[in-house]
């Protein structure tokens, strides 16, 4: 093997490693630190993919709604645009699904952060629909 061949080799190596740690989103944060993968919880873990579309999202459950979106004909944009709640935070919806021009938040753990910020866009931005999904939704759906 040349040295050309070689150190193109380690690159791929290293590109499919380092996929390979977002699509398994590992239990220890440190260990996606570790790759500089982040690792805190606002850090992207999981991989979407489909064709030539790849998008790092937050939570496998996205991962599989957005393919859900895919095999039902939806277009869909993945934390398009935030919006400014209370106190100058800001609140990214997983999705916005055009056919529906509605706005879709994929839920495992609803904390009581989360539940502030959906309650205050609610409140500012009333005339914008927002659906939550929690995981009976995306059973229902086939999603899960």
């Amino acid at each position: 093997m040349t040295w050309g061949n070689r150190k193109s080799y380690l690159i791929n190596v290293a590109k499919t490693k380092k996929a390979a740690l977002i699509k398994s989103k590992p239990k220890r944060k440190a260990s996606l630190a570790k790759h500089g993968l982040g690792g805190g919880s606002n850090k992207a873990t999981c991989l979407y993919q489909n064709g030539t579309r790849q998008i790092k999202m937050r939570s496998s459950w996205e991962v599989k709604y957005a393919l859900w979106l895919d095999r039902n004909k939806y277009t869909w944009l993945y934390e398009p645009r935030p919006f400014t709640v209370k106190n100058g935070r800001k609140y990214y919806p997983d999705f916005y699904v055009k056919e529906l021009d509605e706005w879709h938040e994929v839920k495992g753990i609803f904390t009581d952060v989360s539940k502030q910020k959906v309650a205050e866009f609610r409140e500012l931005y009333p005339k914008l629909i927002l659906k939550m999904l929690f995981k009976d939704d995306l059973k229902a759906l086939g999603v899960l």
